[in-house]
């Protein structure tokens, strides 16, 4: 990209005049350009190694980072990949300039609002950015939270549209513009920031707390800062929290900004040219970091060329080991019991339901206590930001459901809770003119009563935004909770009470853990489990026998064993569409369709050695006892690679190798699905499970009805009446390890 240089003031100052005494339109409305210069709080920096003018240029990079939203502390170590992303940056060009565009707090890890909002700030302090700006998020925990967070150890924090008017002495340590020697040039870097929102989700004109004021003049701050400092450096950057469009707008009002590394738009990655200033914001919440390389003539003193490309966190597997260590400090500081399972949701949920279980969860956990009970409930149902997978829940699956944005800045949550009082009458009044609001609670209303209601913080302060100018309120509206502590709450409750958090099914895990194990060992019978009650037999007997030379060690099938025991395996055929193996045990009947006696959830796990074979298909689970279909669960050979699945098939599947798969079969009316597991690791999930994979007190391996069967051997055929968790299956460890039910889970009311 060409770009133009400004060399001499006297230039810009010859350019300026054409826009000085214009007005411009923004969102803080019409303004003019000042007549005078604001003074301005700057700091210099030094990046990189010293200045070395042999070369005749120099390439500047920069990591470019926004709208983090804590999303740290996370299971996908997102942090940690971008820092080490920019570590190896750094080692191959050590003129690297690591930025962020601000809005590192809200929307992401429970642990923020269980610390109040200082793990974020420490988390940012650990990825040691250079230069940062804020963003209108990082106002969300006031003032003295804000002072804290700028006084960054090793960051320098910009912002040049906010400044600190409270006179008690405070430090507000963030600058309107800070200078950087990296190597031969210069940079110069200013940031601003956007409009505070309110809890309407809207922005609104005012300012962010009370102890600051903020210009959101943008065109006039960026003037000024190019009359001040254009001169001085090489290269002018903006690290801009205003969003792609004010960005633009900026660019292509403004010349002298070289460089607009932008956040707050959430629109994805945007690069784009207007004028001489290339802007460029990348991927929020942790998914993505761009890199900006800036080629620069040391002779001619310009810019010969800007590249840009992006890096999706999704892509990358090494990530910084002691900053994983560090964030984990302190996550485990605040929020150690973040990742426990404290409720269970037997489906999966949409917006809608889980709406609903918020509303159930509100009117329960609010009529428990005499001094907040409430007689009504009207919940806005467009609230849920995530609805959640079934099974086991954590305060941070709650905390997803509703994320907490403090709006206006130091106050609850948009989508928390208030009550207040309300006629019977003008109740009516706004069920009726919000008719897709829930409700939940007295049906017979007295127009003259007035009764205890529980609503959303928007429509609790706000009356008119919602409703007709009418309807008041009798008393003054008081915040209750937030909305995802409430949902956690509850669901504390339903756990204690052993019934899912969406339904008053008893909770699976409540249900004492029982299991039936085969490992073929015993001298009198091998074919009876070794722990807990079951039998393998041939299937059908009339057609088919288990002989003798069947069960044997893997040494007398010139195969390796899969471990230190010297235990047996079996050895099963070809079948044919008539034949298999039938397993039967006594594990109660549960879920779904435990009326007609079947196991609706269960972990099926077996040792499999699959040896190389011309046959394209090799049969493990069939749960219809009379086959007369397809086997549910198969192995596939696909070219020279196996694959196992049912309509999907995923791969890792090993010839001549003992792997230890585990089969997790949550099936259910709706939505039901089965996870497969290869040596502890999940490989694949097969949605729609439903009654199919539910089994009877018996069912068939190595048999289908085409039939589609291999020879192989098993080994450790270990049934579980629960789905295990993913690190329950673990636990379990790989074939390399001898199988132990020791680990098994106990019931929660054991």
């Amino acid at each position: 990209m060409k770009n133009i240089r400004w060399k001499p003031l006297t230039i810009l100052v010859l350019m300026l005049p054409i826009i000085h005494s214009c007005t411009f339109d923004n969102e803080a409305g019409d303004v003019s350009i000042p007549d005078t210069l604001t003074d301005f709080s700057t700091t210099n920096i030094t990046i990189g190694p010293d200045c070395d003018a042999s070369t005749g240029s120099q390439t500047i990079s920069f990591a470019h980072l926004a709208d983090l939203h804590a999303n740290f502390a996370m299971k996908e170590r997102k942090f940690e990949k971008l820092k080490y992303f920019y570590q190896q940056l750094k080692e191959q060009n050590p003129y690297t300039i690591f930025t962020n565009a601000g809005d590192d707090y809200e929307k992401g890890s429970v642990t923020e609002v269980l610390s109040s909002g200082k793990s974020v700030k420490e988390a940012i302090f650990a990825m040691e950015f250079d230069v940062r700006t804020i963003g209108n998020h990082d106002f969300a925990w006031g003032t003295a939270e804000l002072l804290e967070y700028v006084q960054d150890p090793h960051a320098k924090v910009l912002a040049s549209n906010t400044k600190y008017i409270a006179d008690d002495g405070a430090t507000f340590a963030a600058y309107d513009f800070v200078q950087a020697q990296v190597g031969c040039v210069n940079v110069g870097f200013f940031g601003m920031v956007s409009l505070p929102w309110n809890e309407l989700d809207e922005t609104y004109d005012g300012q962010f707390l009370p102890e600051l004021t903020n210009d959101f003049s943008y065109r006039d701050i960026s003037k000024e800062i190019i009359l001040n400092f254009r001169s001085q450096v090489d290269i002018l950057v903006l690290v801009s929290h205003l969003g792609v469009v004010e960005d633009g707008f900026l660019a292509d009002s403004i010349l002298g900004i070289d460089l607009i590394l932008g956040g707050h738009s959430h629109t994805g990655i945007v690069e784009k040219t207007v004028g001489d200033t290339l802007l460029i914001q990348p991927e929020f919440f942790a998914d993505g970091i761009s890199q900006i390389d800036i080629d620069f003539d040391l002779v001619t003193q310009t810019i010969t060329s800007i590249s840009h490309q992006d890096h999706n966190t999704s892509d990358m597997e090494d990530y910084d080991l002691e900053l994983a260590q560090t964030l984990d400090t302190i996550a485990d500081k605040y929020a150690k019991e973040r990742h426990d399972i404290i409720a269970y949701a037997e489906f999966d949920a949409d917006n809608t339901s889980l709406a609903n279980v918020s509303l159930d969860a509100i009117y329960d956990v609010m009529r428990a206590d005499n001094e907040t009970s409430v007689d009504i409930v009207l919940l806005n149902p467009n609230l849920v930001w995530t609805a959640w997978d079934a099974g086991g829940l954590s305060k941070q699956d709650f905390y997803n459901a509703y994320n907490v944005e403090r709006q206006k800045s130091d106050t609850p949550g948009f989508n928390s809770i208030y009550r207040t009082s309300i006629t019977g009458a003008n109740i009516k009044k706004m069920v009726t003119q919000q008719p897709l609001w829930l409700y939940k609670g007295v049906t017979e209303l007295d127009d003259e009563t007035a009764y205890t209601v529980a609503l959303n913080k928007g429509p609790a302060i706000n009356i008119p935004a919602f409703f007709t100018d009418d309807i008041e309120y009798v008393s003054e509206p008081e915040f209750f909770d937030e909305n995802w502590q409430v949902l956690s709450d509850y669901g504390v409750r339903r756990t204690a009470a052993c019934v899912y958090i969406d339904n008053d099914n008893t909770v699976i895990d409540c249900i004492k853990t029982e299991h039936v194990l085969f490992d073929f060992n015993s001298s009198s019978n091998p074919l009876e489990a070794s722990e807990g009650v079951g039998e393998m037999t041939a299937y059908p007997s009339s057609s088919y026998s288990i002989a003798s030379d069947d069960i044997n060690t893997p040494a007398a099938y010139s195969i390796a064993a899969a471990n230190d025991s010297s235990g047996n395996v079996f050895n099963f055929d070809v079948f044919t569409e008539d034949q298999g193996v039938k397993l039967s045990h006594i594990l109660e009947p549960n879920g779904y369709l435990s009326s007609d006696n079947k196991l609706s959830f269960y972990t099926l796990v077996f040792d499999l050695y699959v040896p190389s074979s011309e046959n394209e298909w090799l049969a493990i689970l069939q749960t219809n006892l009379l086959n007369t279909d397809d086997a549910d669960l198969f192995v596939h050979k696909e070219g020279t690679e196996l694959e196992i699945g049912s309509t999907r098939y995923f791969s890792g599947i090993l010839f001549n190798t003992w792997q230890r798969i585990a089969v997790v079969v949550n099936s259910n009316a709706v939505e039901g699905k089965t996870n497969l597991y290869i040596d502890g690791a999940l490989v694949g999930t097969i949605t729609h499970a439903d009654e199919r994979w539910a089994i009877e007190s018996s069912f068939l391996m190595f048999a289908d009805n085409t039939p589609e069967t291999s020879s192989g051997f098993i080994d450790n055929i270990l049934l579980v009446n629960k789905p295990l968790s993913d690190a329950e299956v673990q636990l379990l460890g790989s074939a390399k390890q001898i199988m132990s039910t020791s680990g098994l889970p106990i019931g929660l009311n054991e």
